[in-house]
């Protein structure tokens, strides 16, 4: 990831790592080469509303305004709602799949495997632009997860009890 606060800047960013690549006979993949423009938050401050192409190799790089790094959306406004959004699909996805192989444990089991499988939250502490909504949301979601998946022992245990 490449930042500069200026287009000419980026573009000499570019140059650098190319004639290095081209030095040690590497090729960059231009499919997942893209660029995002951050438009300041002082929306005085926007000189233009256009952008001059950076070419890489003599290639145009394409410009984006959501892009998947590292696992995590980064959104050309900075905000951290889709990231989050992605996240609550992925704990309803995690908490599924224990319920399914794990419905037998005991809770001490279950705790300890929802707190490693499921609120393994990697890079919330970058978030920092989000509607209260979507936080909320995510707060629901690590609830729901939690009871669905540890209020599956109190079931099996009452139809144990009921069919002895």
């Amino acid at each position: 990831m490449l930042c500069a606060p200026t287009w000419q800047a980026l573009q000499h960013l570019i140059n650098l790592p190319a004639k290095q690549a081209a030095v040690l006979q590497l090729t960059v993949n231009l499919c997942k080469t893209v660029c995002m423009v951050f438009p300041p938050k002082d929306k005085t401050k926007i000189i233009s509303k256009t952008f001059p192409a950076l070419k890489l190799n003599g290639k145009k790089l394409q410009f984006v305004v959501e892009f998947k790094y590292l696992g995590h959306i980064l959104l050309h406004n900075m905000s951290d709602n889709v990231d989050i959004e992605r996240e609550i699909r992925n704990m309803f996805f995690r908490a599924n799949i224990l319920v399914r192989k794990f419905s037998q444990c005991s809770t001490a089991v279950k705790d300890q495997l929802f707190k490693s499988y499921c609120i393994n939250l990697y890079g919330s502490a970058l978030w920092h632009q989000y509607s209260a909504r979507t936080f909320s949301r995510l707060q629901s979601c690590y609830n729901k997860c939690m009871k669905f998946f540890l209020d599956t022992v109190s079931i099996i245990v009452s139809l144990q009890c009921y069919l002895s």
